[in-house]
């Protein structure tokens, strides 16, 4: 999904959100959480092209399903599990909630318009495959609508 998909799909979790309580601020935190998790396909990019930038190639490589390993560190429901436990353990703020809500409204969207799977957004099943895209259920330069 694109950042403006996420964006637009992070609109009534806000509205949800600001109905439930959340102040007008926080509710925004969310839908900002909520686009900022791709904020993980740049670090993948700088990590495989050892710390180069250039954007046209990003956008050609990314766009085309053309990278040859997904790392993804925040598509990924074990750290999101982690963060939501430390959270309630630490009794986190309630804009610390919002930002996790917008994380995993994200995922959700993922794991629901993205067809590869119910295993991919572990980070755990990603790793066991060396995340290599050859061995994961979205094959290079076979996008996944």
């Amino acid at each position: 999904m694109s950042p403006w998909g996420h964006f637009v799909a992070a609109l009534p979790l806000a509205g949800g959100l600001y109905a439930l309580g959340a102040s007008a601020p926080e509710a925004a935190a969310a839908v900002a959480a909520g686009v900022l998790v791709d904020v993980d396909h740049v670090a993948d990019y700088l990590w495989l092209k050892r710390g180069r930038f250039k954007l046209r190639s990003f956008y050609a490589e990314y766009r085309g399903h053309l990278t040859e390993r997904l790392i993804l560190l925040f598509h990924s429901w074990e750290l999101a599990a982690v963060t939501v436990f430390a959270f309630w353990l630490w009794s986190a703020p309630p804009w610390a909630w919002c930002l996790a809500a917008g994380w995993v409204y994200h995922l959700l969207s993922d794991q629901v318009t993205n067809r590869v799977g119910p295993r991919f957004y572990f980070l755990c099943f990603r790793a066991a495959r060396g995340f290599r895209r050859s061995a994961l259920p979205c094959q290079q330069g076979r996008p996944q609508p």
